[in-house]
This record gives structure tokens, C-alpha cells and sequence, in this order.
């Protein structure tokens, strides 16, 4: 499943990309309650990203009350209550993940 997008010379951070990629997903019920997302090492390794910018996105997400984390495990789907304040995305996207 591809819920994660990242375009490069956008002008809008790349955390702030993840984070509307996943309330996008969320919002076009691509993801479920409950249901795991990519790792943090998975997403830097698709995107070339640094583990504090993808890590910053899901603690956005986690303060947002939209993702929870499992010590050990992963991150996962809490809320399906999401309010996307900005679209941000526009044309074709370079990666998918």
C-alpha cells in the first residue's frame, strides 16, 4: 500500500509531507484503526530521509492523537477522526511508500 508521499523542491517540509500523507490515507480510508504503519527505518530508506525527520512527523502525528506507538513494535492507527488543515501535496509525486 502506497500512503506515504514525498516531493522534493515543493518548499514545504519533507516531516510535514509525511504527516499529510498519512491523515490523506486515513481520510481515503486506506488505513484502518489499529493498522500498522512503515517503520522509521523503512521510510528514511525509501525517501532518503534522516531518522529525525521522519521520527519528528510521527511524533506530530502522536500529538495530534492520530497515531500511538508500541515500545518495541512500531507505530499504529489510533484516531480515523482526521481534520487535513492544508492541502499540500499538488501535482505527481516522485516516491511512493
Amino acid at each position: 500500500m502506497k500512503i506515504i508521499s514525498i516531493q522534493n523542491n515543493l518548499g514545504i517540509p519533507k516531516y510535514k509531507q509525511i504527516v499529510y500523507s498519512v491523515e490523506k490515507a486515513i481520510e481515503d480510508k486506506k488505513l484502518k484503526k489499529d493498522e500498522k504503519l512503515p517503520s522509521i527505518n523503512k521510510v528514511c530508506i525509501a525517501f532518503s530521509l534522516s531518522r529525525d525527520t521522519v521520527l519528528q512527523a510521527y511524533e506530530e502525528l502522536k500529538k495530534r492523537g492520530i497515531i500511538y506507538a508500541i515500545l518495541g513494535k512500531g507505530y499504529y492507527i489510533k484516531s480515523l477522526e482526521v481534520t487535513i488543515k492544508q492541502r499540500i501535496i499538488r501535482g505527481n509525486t516522485k516516491h511512493t511508500l
